[in-house]
């Protein structure tokens, strides 16, 4: 799965598998509580366990990253770990036809964010169904 659960945190990747596998099989998450956790605590664990393992990937690899935590949904580059925080954003290849399904929809998170994976796996060639979805209580 490229989403995995880790205490009140998910953890998403696109792109690099293997790097992506490697944070959420074996990265062992810092306990992030206010928004400037994830800057003073995550990034700087991240950007360690990337070094130590030698996988920094290079400026035009396609390696992004979304953290659920803090009450906050955050994309994380890989490669220059820029954080930038959200309150809904989409990672990958259908992250804009996501995006826009996400914003143009009403109803329940469960059922928009289901919606919007189906449209972007139906609009855009690199998507494909089935796409692990969880939640976490803040």
């Amino acid at each position: 799965p490229k989403v995995s659960k880790h205490g009140k945190m998910l953890f998403g990747y696109a792109g690099n598998i293997g790097l992506g596998q490697l944070i959420s099989n074996h990265f062992i998450f810092p306990q992030v509580v206010t928004a400037s956790d994830v800057h003073s605590v995550f990034i700087p664990s991240l950007r360690t366990f990337i070094k130590d393992h030698e996988l920094s990937p290079k400026e035009d690899d396609e390696a992004e990253s979304m953290l659920c935590a803090a009450g906050r949904v955050w994309t994380i580059n890989l490669y220059d770990h820029q954080v930038l925080p959200f309150t809904m954003t989409s990672i990958g290849s259908g992250a804009g036809v996501a995006l826009g399904s996400l914003f143009s929809s009403h109803g329940t998170i469960p059922n928009r964010v289901q919606h919007s994976i189906e449209a972007a796996c139906t609009y855009v060639t690199t998507c494909q169904l089935p796409v692990d979805v969880l939640s976490v209580k803040y």
